[in-house]
């Protein structure tokens, strides 16, 4: 039973300019068959105005990873 964090981060640039985003879980064992996840993730549009709902936005969620059977 323990913790652990796992993130990510890229850029690359589209058609609106450069981005970046950050991707991370925080994870901890719930019991022998599930953990319990909270998921964040941030985008940075570096040259969009900051007056777009797509210049820079972040989500979070929150729930369980459950092992299953094949």
């Amino acid at each position: 039973m323990t913790n652990a964090v796992v993130f990510a981060t890229d850029n690359a640039e589209d058609k609106d300019g450069p981005w970046v985003e950050t991707w991370d879980f925080a994870i901890t064992q719930k019991n022998s068959e599930a953990l319990i996840v909270v998921l964040s993730r941030v985008v940075n549009n570096l040259d969009a105005p900051e007056e777009t709902h797509q210049s820079k936005f972040f989500v979070v969620a929150v729930g369980e990873f459950r092992r299953t059977s094949h």
